[in-house]
């Protein structure tokens, strides 16, 4: 925010300095119920958008994915996604 002159030099002092911000945790990705498929999608976005506006955060990102039929442990559903590509 300095390097932007979002705030000014004291403000950023002041922020650094306070041990607490006030910051709460998001609920969203508390627990990540298909880490394969979340990495993927991550690593697309990335090569696409870049490393720093993937990390900054913003981006609207909407999937599709039906993690019920690969529950069965036949491979049936990861066959599903393979052949989508």
């Amino acid at each position: 925010m300095l390097v932007n002159r979002d705030i000014t030099s004291s403000e950023y002092e002041r922020a650094k300095a306070q041990r607490n911000l006030g910051l709460k945790a998001g609920r969203r990705f508390i627990r990540i119920r298909e880490p394969y498929f979340f990495s993927y999608v991550q690593e697309l976005l990335q090569q696409e958008y870049g490393s720093n506006t993937v990390r900054e955060g913003g981006l609207r990102v909407y999937t599709t994915i039906k993690p019920w039929p690969a529950e069965g442990g036949d491979g049936r559903g990861l066959a599903r996604v393979d052949r989508a590509d």
